[in-house]
């Protein structure tokens, strides 16, 4: 489990996004979709556990759990 690799949406007020991307960037991880809500990146648990904890710009980490089509 801790080192599955998970998405990650980091949420925040709109507009901050720019600045939320480099936040993520600064604890060494690369966002991989950007708009104007949030920010998209992959990691594990120990990430997760780390963006909750010390993210002064994102207001939800929310983890992908599972996705389906809807027919």
């Amino acid at each position: 489990m801790l080192t599955k690799n998970h998405t990650i949406r980091l949420t925040c007020a709109q507009g901050q996004h720019e600045m939320l991307a480099d936040e993520l960037r600064s604890f060494g991880h690369e966002p991989t979709q950007i708009d104007r809500s949030g920010v998209e990146c992959h990691g594990d648990l120990t990430l997760i556990m780390k963006l909750n904890l010390e993210s002064r710009i994102a207001m939800r980490v929310l983890v992908l759990i599972r996705t389906f089509d809807c027919t």
